[in-house]
């Protein structure tokens, strides 16, 4: 877990290191959740798909949203029991959400149809325009997460909040 006594280098080195697992876990989880959405739904259901995954999206940046108010909440209730007491909120949560995982999924996901799959099959066959907007992706969430996840709160861990938006 995080000292207080490591050094400021040290300290930006195990940020940006727990935020890219975290990272790469959040989006390995949005990727699984697309593809198994995609491999239920018949083809001629696609269309109603873009509606609902449109729909489910707003609906999590929402819920995103709430999550950061309600944690800012919960962390300032109490200095020493405040942290501990999100912690506790977020659990609960995972919780509820844990049996509907575990018995609304059917055990065939995540199951491969064809044997002898390749690794290298996922970087090949695909027009080169894809590799190119995959890659600019790529830049573009890691310099966004590379701000808001390593200088920032570094920033107003330190920063007098007085003097917060004085520098326009």
């Amino acid at each position: 877990g995080w000292q207080d006594s490591w050094s400021k280098g040290f300290a930006i080195f195990y940020v940006t290191m727990a935020a890219g697992v975290s990272g790469v876990a959040k989006d390995l989880t949005k990727l699984g959740g697309k593809t198994v959405t995609k491999l239920v739904t018949p083809e001629e259901k696609e269309g109603l798909l873009f509606k609902i995954v449109s729909f489910v999206t707003g609906m999590k940046n929402s819920l995103k949203g709430f999550g950061y108010f309600l944690g800012s909440l919960l962390l300032s209730v109490d200095d020493d029991w405040g942290y501990y007491l999100a912690l506790a909120v977020l659990c609960l949560l995972i919780l509820i959400a844990l049996p509907f995982a575990i018995f609304g999924l059917s055990p065939e996901l995540g199951r491969v149809r064809e044997k002898n799959i390749k690794f290298s099959a996922a970087f090949t066959g695909y027009p080169r325009n894809l590799y190119i907007l995959s890659i600019g992706r790529l830049f573009l969430f890691m310099s966004r997460d590379m701000w808001f996840e390593v200088p920032l709160p570094f920033y107003l861990r330190n920063a007098d909040i007085q003097d917060i938006g004085n520098f326009c």
